[in-house]
């Protein structure tokens, strides 16, 4: 039997401290892409956006999943672990 090593990821608590925000394309005092790296849509008003340690930000939804079995992020491959 071949030695698989699983893939391991965020914990969902790890998860829940990541900070949040609410996307408004009038904020111009945070430095946002217009459109998540990970499905590649825009982001719209009201949307909810997560914010890794690295400063990129992607829907919560997108992401959420990503760092479950990954803990680098999708842009610059930086660690999202302490």
């Amino acid at each position: 039997m071949p030695d698989e090593t699983p893939v391991v990821g965020l914990t969902d608590s790890e998860l829940e401290r990541l900070p949040t925000i609410i996307y408004s394309k009038t904020c111009k005092n945070i430095k946002i892409d217009d459109k998540c790296a990970v499905c590649l849509s825009e982001y719209i008003n009201g949307e909810e956006l997560k914010r890794l340690r690295c400063k990129h930000y992607f829907h919560s939804e997108c992401i959420n999943p990503w760092l479950k079995t990954s803990t680098r992020c999708p842009i610059c491959r930086g660690e999202q672990t302490n």
